[in-house]
């Protein structure tokens, strides 16, 4: 059975196991969604770009020790929105944020979108994911594929493309740049999953 075949669960279980090509697959399944919804409570691409790996960064530093009481998407956007309101907290944008943080963290997060019409726009949204991605130029879609959905390094993708790990940086910001300013205009369509 393929990674991509696999449940969440068993994912986590592998993960568990310091299996870090488990920890690739469900960076692919939640980064875009993660992104997306961020982007919806904080306006700063580059901050919720960063929030996002944090988000995955956290998963794998606490894969021993990994508690899951709702489902996998629930706790990632959960983790997601303490950074948020951290993030804001730090930008003194909100002086009482701090106390929220408790309070969304003992929620279940955002919930998942379970009614048709939800279905609908997310999948809409999904296949304008996969058009922006397409339409990137050739070296920049390559870069971006072999990083966020083979989870490959940096490094890794130096070596596989035989170029400087510089000129891979160089593609995958372009990749990000232009993601963000095509993908910008679906953020209002995730403002329904953080109601």
């Amino acid at each position: 059975m393929t990674y991509t075949e696999q449940s969440d669960l068993d994912l986590i279980a592998a993960l568990r196991n310091d299996d870090s090509r488990a920890l690739a697959e469900l960076y692919n399944r939640y980064w875009e969604r993660l992104l997306l919804i961020s982007l919806a409570k904080l306006k700063a691409p580059e901050v919720v770009e960063e929030i996002v790996n944090d988000v995955f960064f956290h998963l794998w530093k606490s894969r021993h020790r990994l508690v899951i009481k709702t489902s996998l998407a629930h706790y990632l956007f959960a983790i997601a929105k303490y950074k948020i309101f951290a993030h804001l907290a730090k930008a003194k944008k909100s002086p009482s944020i701090l106390q929220l943080e408790t309070l969304e963290l003992e929620q279940t997060g955002v919930a998942a979108p379970d009614r048709a019409s939800d279905l609908i726009r997310f999948k809409e949204c999904q296949q304008r994911i996969e058009h922006a991605v397409a339409a990137l130029p050739d070296k920049c879609q390559l870069v971006f594929k072999l990083s966020r959905e083979d989870g490959f390094s940096i490094q890794q993708i130096a070596r596989h493309l035989r170029v400087s790990p510089k000129t891979v940086e160089g593609h995958l910001s372009n990749a990000l740049r232009k993601l963000r300013v095509s993908l910008s205009h679906l953020v209002s369509l995730f403002i329904i999953f953080m109601r």
